[in-house]
């Protein structure tokens, strides 16, 4: 199925306002980090999306398209590596500090002190009488 070219008004406004803004605060802090360039690398951008999102909103659909694929094709790699970081970068190290240190939390739950309350021995019922 074929997906328009246009984007409704409302749609349109705010891919190019999100993505105008956004690009203009990473230029402002380029900008105020010392860079020379790339805060006009990505002011430009973001200064047309915001005007195009002003004034052209309905045929943004092609770019917000292209935008969200290139969304698709990052997750497609980040994700897997971003969770490979913090398994092996968090979850493992705590695991093997907890096996240095000896601590066991699947197990060390069996301690003297514990809030299981003992019951007398009731009898059993043979489900006959339910009710």
């Amino acid at each position: 199925m074929a997906t328009p070219d246009r984007l409704a008004v409302k749609q349109g406004r705010k891919f190019a306002f999100t993505l105008g803004i956004a690009l203009l605060v990473l230029a402002g802090l380029s900008f105020w980090r010392g860079h020379d360039i790339v805060p006009w690398l990505l002011a430009a951008p973001g200064g047309l999306l915001l005007l195009a999102g002003s004034l052209i909103p309905g045929r943004l659909g092609p770019l917000e398209r292209q935008w969200m694929a290139f969304g698709h094709l990052l997750s497609r790699f980040m994700s897997p590596i971003m969770l490979g970081v913090v398994y092996f970068g968090v979850l493992t190290p705590v695991g093997m500090l907890m096996r240095l240190f000896g601590k066991k939390p699947l197990t060390d739950h069996h301690q003297k002190e514990t809030t299981w309350k003992i019951r007398e021995r009731r009898r059993q019922s043979d489900l006959t009488r339910q009710f």
